[in-house]
């Protein structure tokens, strides 16, 4: 899978990289413009995502923007935090045991079905369970290096299930008539102020460089959602978020999954790219099974708890249930809780997943013997 280009390397190539880049992300504009007209769910992410796609795969390298995909994640973790009114706040705080559960399970689901990948792919356990438990690529990638697995499959294989969700899901759930009812007004109530807006910029850039030093992982789109969401809550309420600016997020989004499709990797990787569609498809109807029994069990919305299980990533499916006017809270704190969860207990996947492939290596080793 093709990196972005870096800070340096857009430095060097000067003149001649910039209207690349630049030519990237009109393009992927235009797209985004296009979906719009056509009333395609995510318009201005999925734009980008098939217009970056389709020139990867057509053997066109989009150079991008180094920090795109952040910059994007701090604009939704601004917008999204904006939605936390202390009703909110206080549903999500109520359905905590909830959240717990359904991010458990979820894991588990991912754990289970990474056996599946293993023997699809032939690649080792802990690269398998990192490539499928549900988590930002760069965070699960980050953790695979450091235990000892490829953090370059878990890449490719997080990003390409989330590009596949955010391909699948919000279409197939308005076809099927499945959306929520909350007022998208809700979030137009607070008026926009560019002194407001700007104040809020900054303490979330600030909010983020305290937790990359504290080593939290996805500092740029939870920090500015726990600071502006805290906030909200408390009744500070210094502008709201316009429409242009996250359908600029929306785009940065869009194109940072769009270069995942790198044609030279996919060819290399036919039975990763097949395996992937696979165990996506798997987990997502595991998820939903878990999403349908805590609804049964807790009275929650089934669409809301289907968007707030789906094994997609943090940004996209909070993007996914603002659109289809789900409970935005609520989906976030499902997916955030995952996120924690799964980075405090990464330490003992990885052991239960060393254990495992000792026991079997033993099982293994007297049959080899005779």
């Amino acid at each position: 899978m093709r990196r972005p280009m870096n800070v340096y390397s857009l430095l060097r190539t000067g003149r001649r990289e910039t209207p690349g880049v630049l030519l990237t992300y009109v393009v992927a504009i235009v797209a985004g413009y296009a979906a719009m007209r056509l009333h395609v769910p995510l318009p201005w992410m999925m734009g980008a995502l098939l217009a970056t796609a389709a020139q990867a795969l057509c053997g066109r390298r989009p150079p991008v923007l180094p920090v795109g995909r952040r910059v994007g994640q701090m604009m939704i973790g601004i917008g999204v935090g904006l939605t936390f009114s202390r009703e909110a706040a206080m549903a999500v705080l109520s359905n905590l045991p909830a959240m717990t559960a359904a991010a458990l399970l979820t894991m588990a689901a991912g754990v289970a079905i990474a056996q599946l990948l293993a023997r699809m792919t032939g690649v080792d356990r802990l690269t398998a369970v990192m490539s499928s438990v549900p988590g930002g690529p760069a965070d699960m990638a980050n953790l695979a290096e450091r235990y000892g697995g490829d953090p370059l499959t878990v890449a490719l294989a997080q990003t390409f299930r989330i590009a596949l969700i955010v391909t699948c899901i919000p279409p197939a759930m308005i076809l099927a008539g499945i959306t929520g009812h909350e007022d998208p007004a809700s979030i137009a109530a607070i008026p926009f102020s560019p002194v407001g807006l700007a104040i809020l910029t900054l303490a979330a850039a600030a909010a983020i460089v305290v937790l990359n030093r504290l080593g939290l992982a996805n500092a740029w789109f939870l920090a500015p959602l726990l600071l502006i969401g805290g906030l909200t809550a408390g009744g500070v309420r210094l502008s709201g978020m316009p429409f242009e600016l996250v359908a600029i997020a929306q785009v940065l989004l869009g194109v940072s999954l769009g270069t995942t499709f790198d044609r030279r990797f996919l060819m290399r990787s036919p039975r990763l790219l097949v395996a992937t569609v696979v165990c996506s498809v798997l987990l997502l109807a595991g998820c939903g099974g878990i999403a349908a029994l805590l609804s049964a069990l807790t009275g929650l919305p089934l669409a809301s708890l289907a968007v707030a299980l789906a094994p997609g990533g943090l940004p996209e499916m909070v993007l996914t249930a603002k659109v289809l006017h789900l409970g935005v809270p609520m989906v976030t704190a499902f997916h955030v809780e995952r996120v924690v969860l799964t980075l405090l207990l990464a330490p003992h996947i990885v052991a239960a997943v060393a254990w495992l492939t000792r026991r079997n290596r033993a099982e293994i080793a007297p049959g080899a013997a005779e």
